[in-house]
């Protein structure tokens, strides 16, 4: 551990004190951590009174960095690269201060992972691996020269079940829910889809994984549910993953949000320090940037005073992997704003104004001196972010792409925005905000859910069919207490996991080498229809499940997230109109 050279590292801090300093701009620059209340000027600040470059850990002792409710889910990053930036450390040496210091948050909060904690626990780790990446490995280097992305194929999905007239209530916002009800409703039945809050979309970087593999995805995939019995995958069915695609990438495309694949292969996509990923599909917006070997160089682009994205890591990191990359800050065009930062949808519309986009395209202009492309953060434009892609290309002669931020997710808000328009454009209603409270059986069969209103009197929701995409553990599809115990919340299904020993659900380290941790293989058992396992009452007929609230499988560790979401939301679909033919 470095020491300090100025007694001011060790400072007393009131929270109350802060706070009134913000709110009066008496604490210049953005805000790091939102928790603590820390501005980058207070990290400058600490890392000036060390001799040696400290470790974020020095900087948590000094500041309280990553001691508030997301221990530094969001804030870890943004002071590694700042430190990154101010020290001048090796990018592989600030990858490695982040990890560790993320393992020592873990070390400490684990014995006390249940309830809302746990919840968090899973937010930070979808950012750790999905958005942060990992160092890209030999064999990804071998097939980084894959065929450059091209157009999801339009192709219209064939022999859906007629469901004219049957009612299919969906529960669930996320990409599960969305692709169900998209599918009811492709079927001609008549759905409301009803969600307490948006899905993990808006967490999502905006590609989408299928299988974390260097194979053909075909034979990868068959592969895989040969050897898993009870793995969603297995259960849906491969032909479910394609015709889900298919209706998903059809509606995203037919409100201006379309998506691109490599025949048959995954894309190997940078994250946003710089790290990768490997995906199967990407948004237009992404497409330029698949990185391939022997490609030239990249030039990031970055917003001076922005927290959310820092060029010169992201660049680092590419470059120190063996794909040159170089960085650039511009200044943000004039505008006026209060103390606040601003959030990766407010710079997304922001890009949709021509002025801006002018300033913008200046800057860059005369510093890309030989780059073959330029890349910026994932806020170019929200609504017309095709044309505002369109716009940067012409006017800079390079192909332009963007990289994912923190959350919340620009391109995974554009792919929800866009599901529900084509849902409601073929008739289905979208509540978003009421709460289920129980489901309604009778007869042994399900006949709707039961959602809290204002006026605290429940209302219900009929149908012949209900589909639960309620997600797990972080959704709130699933909840838990500290004894161990887990249950799904509405029906009270019966799950599969190590529910009711706390003490098995993490293994020591963070990000294990080769095992993965048992707690994100809780979830519910559903047979090869998506009909829930049976308890000891028996589960009501026309009854459900798909996405993240199945058990039996680990969305980060398989790369698998997308795929089993629509692979399972399709087939659940599919099946409620079958099944009530």
């Amino acid at each position: 551990m470095s020491k300090p050279t100025h007694a001011h590292a060790y400072a007393y801090h009131e929270l109350t004190g802060r706070l009134r300093a913000l709110e009066h701009g008496e604490l210049p620059g953005e805000l790091i951590c939102e928790c603590e209340i820390i501005t980058r000027a207070q990290i400058e600040a600490a890392l000036a009174s060390y001799d040696t470059p400290p470790s974020i850990n020095d900087l948590r002792r000094d500041l309280r960095i990553g001691m508030g409710p997301c221990q530094g889910g969001f804030c870890a990053f943004r002071t590694a690269a700042i430190r990154h930036e101010v020290c001048g450390t090796p990018p592989e040496e600030t990858v490695e201060a982040l990890r560790e210091f993320a393992q020592r948050r873990f070390g400490g909060v684990r014995p006390l992972l249940w309830g809302h904690n746990l919840r968090q626990a899973e937010l930070d780790e979808i950012i750790a691996r999905r958005v942060m990446g990992r160092v890209v490995r030999p064999r990804d280097l071998e097939t980084a020269g894959r065929p450059s992305p091209v157009p999801w194929p339009p192709q219209k999905v064939q022999g859906l079940p007629d469901g004219a007239g049957k009612r299919v209530v969906v529960v669930g916002a996320g990409l599960a829910g969305l692709t169900a009800a998209l599918a009811a409703a492709r079927c001609g039945a008549r759905v409301h889809l009803v969600a307490a809050g948006i899905g993990k979309t808006h967490i999502s970087p905006g590609f989408m994984e299928l299988l974390d593999t260097h194979d053909p995805l075909d034979a990868a995939l068959q592969a895989f549910v040969d050897r898993r019995e009870d793995d969603p995958y297995t259960l849906a069915g491969p032909d479910a993953v394609y015709a889900g695609l298919g209706l998903v990438c059809e509606a995203a495309a037919a409100h201006g949000v379309p998506y691109y694949m490599a025949e048959q292969t995954n894309l190997l996509v940078a994250t946003l320090p710089g790290l990768t990923r490997r995906a199967a599909l990407v948004p237009a917006a992404l497409a330029a940037g698949a990185l391939t070997a022997g490609a030239g160089e990249t030039l990031v682009v970055g917003f001076k005073g922005w927290r959310d994205f820092y060029p010169t890591v992201t660049a680092d990191n590419l470059s120190m992997q063996g794909f040159p990359a170089r960085a650039l800050y511009i200044d943000l065009p004039a505008h006026e704003r209060g103390n606040f930062d601003e959030w990766p949808v407010d710079l997304a519309r922001r890009f949709e104004r021509p002025g801006f986009r002018a300033d913008v395209i200046q800057q860059v202009a005369h510093a890309l001196k030989g780059a073959v492309r330029a890349a910026f953060p994932a806020v170019l434009g929200f609504y017309d972010h095709v044309r505002v892609l369109q716009v940067l290309q012409t006017a800079l002669g390079v192909p332009v792409f963007e990289i994912p931020t923190l959350p919340p997710s620009v391109p995974g808000m554009r792919l929800y925005h866009a599901l529900c328009e084509e849902l409601l454009s073929l008739g289905a209603r979208v509540a978003i905000g009421p709460r289920v409270t129980r489901g309604v059986v009778e007869g042994g069969r399900v006949t709707g859910v039961a959602i809290a209103t204002a006026s605290t009197r429940e209302r219900i929701i009929r149908g012949d069919a209900v589909i639960l995409a309620t997600g797990g553990l972080l959704g709130g599809g699933l909840e838990s207490d500290h004894r161990g115990n887990v249950w799904e919340t509405i029906f009270d299904l019966p799950l599969v996991g190590p529910v009711g020993d706390r003490a098995q659900w993490f293994l020591p380290e963070l990000f294990p080498a080769e095992a993965r941790h048992p707690v994100h293989r809780i979830g519910v058992q559903a047979d090869a229809r998506m009909r829930p396992a049976a308890g000891e009452n028996g589960a009501p007929a026309g009854l459900y499940v798909c996405g993240r609230l199945l058990g039996g499988y680990d969305p980060l560790r398989e790369g698998s997230g997308e795929g089993v979401d629509i692979a399972t939301g399709y087939k659940a679909a599919v099946s409620a109109i079958e099944d009530t033919l």
